[in-house]
């Protein structure tokens, strides 16, 4: 009897053994159940934020590649547009004469002095009346004052007068002398003008060839011994002693009976340097001098001036050959 007792206890020892060790399997299995579904949680959230990434990255790229190609399409339009512009003829839209700007009203009576009826040509000018005409005229009044009285109303009434008007008034007025003489003044101040817009590139150019420039100007007499010396002997820089060149040519030029004919031999003497700075400058004086003539010319032979790119390509050949002429008539 106690045998099968003992027995029994220890079969039930060995039961109760057996249900501590399931109950432990299944609570470990609980567990890993647990962390491997956490795991996989985390494993999803690190997918999903990779996914985002990765298409947070590809627009990212497509947003640059685009801006990228659309910069680079401008950039070669504007490009391209320019390029355009430079084949067209090497010619500025800008020639800087002044006849299309208002006159200056001491000059306009030194240039008509000789004109006697001017009257008749008053009423020729936009906006001036025959009352107007009638109200200057004044016995106890010079000419000369009459004429001042007279573009001072002028410019009252049309603000925008300019020198085309009184060269219209003078051909109304079958006056060739007077035309011809405002239109070498035009041509003149033209000159001035051209080469004081290129005055900070030349000085620049020179400095480079500083001497050998002066020793040509001086050789072809567009500046005097003392110039030359001055340059010569002065402690300056290259570039101040360019730049007192140019003041000086830009004087000489003001002061000067035929500034037209002197710019033209600048230019060949600048071209002769076969200096590459030096001759572009100088192609373009000539160019943008030529254009002006240009315009002269057809104010005074009729027709319409050119107002385009495409108009002034199609006048290309004709310009360069003014060009030419005045090369060929040094």
């Amino acid at each position: 009897v106690i045998e099968k007792m003992i027995e029994l206890s220890q079969w039930r020892a060995c039961i109760g053994l057996w249900n501590c060790c399931c109950s432990g399997m299944k609570l470990k299995l609980c567990q890993d159940g647990k962390k491997i579904k956490q795991s996989r949680r985390i494993s999803d959230v690190h997918v999903d934020n990779g996914f985002r990434l990765l298409k947070l990255t590809f627009f990212v790229n497509f947003l640059t590649v685009t801006l990228s190609s659309i910069f680079i399409t401008i950039g070669l339009k504007i490009f391209f547009c320019s390029l355009l512009l430079l084949l067209s003829g090497d010619v500025e839209l800008n020639p800087g004469p002044v006849i299309d700007e208002q006159p200056d009203i001491s000059v306009l009576l030194d240039l008509l002095e000789p004109l006697e009826n001017w009257q008749s040509f008053g009423c020729q000018l936009p906006g001036v009346t025959q009352q107007i005409i009638d109200m200057i005229q004044q016995p106890k009044k010079s000419p000369r004052q009459q004429k001042k009285i007279l573009f001072e109303k002028w410019f009252e009434e049309n603000p925008k007068a300019t020198w085309k008007d009184v060269l219209t008034a003078l051909e109304g007025r079958q006056e060739p002398k007077l035309i011809k003489d405002i239109e070498d003044y035009l041509k003149n101040i033209s000159s001035k003008e051209i080469l004081r817009s290129y005055s900070d590139k030349l000085t620049a150019a020179i400095a480079n060839s500083l001497y050998t420039v002066t020793n040509a100007l001086f050789a072809k007499e567009l500046i005097s011994l003392d110039i030359k010396s001055h340059i010569s002997t002065k402690n300056d820089s290259d570039y101040e002693k360019a730049s007192y060149l140019v003041t000086t040519l830009l004087r000489q030029m003001e002061a000067s009976l035929h500034p037209q004919k002197d710019l033209i031999s600048l230019c060949h003497i600048l071209i002769e340097q076969k200096h590459q700075a030096l001759t572009d400058i100088a192609t373009s004086i000539l160019d943008q001098l030529v254009c002006s003539m240009v315009i002269l010319v057809y104010r005074k032979f009729g027709g319409h001036l050119p107002t385009s790119v495409s108009e002034l390509v199609a006048q290309r050949d004709q310009i360069k050959g003014l060009r030419s002429d005045i090369a060929i008539k040094k």
